[in-house]
């Protein structure tokens, strides 16, 4: 299990990210286009060890074929989900 990111670094984006992990909209555009290979490992990662069925994986693949900034921002938003929780003290496993 990972650290929970601080949610001083987790803001609703208002511009399209340019990165797969936090920060999302850094000044600045992408440093390159990551590979879908390296986006499925950013959505593992946002997961944080979520446990995942045959279903799961089938469609964390088909997300992780979009353009970069589209699975960037799903990202966020599981980050964002973990850090609602971590604001509100939940635990999860």
């Amino acid at each position: 299990m990972t650290t929970p990111v601080p949610p001083a670094w987790l803001g609703p984006l208002h511009t399209e990210p340019v990165s797969l992990y936090p920060p999302f909209a850094r000044r600045g555009g992408w440093l390159r286009c990551p590979l879908p290979p390296e986006r499925y490992i950013a959505l593992l990662t946002a997961l944080d060890g979520a446990e995942l069925g045959s279903h799961d994986v089938r469609v964390l693949h088909w997300i992780a074929d979009l353009d970069a900034a589209t699975v960037a921002t799903v990202c966020s938003l599981i980050h964002r989900a973990h850090a609602a929780g971590y604001c509100e003290g939940s635990t999860h496993p």
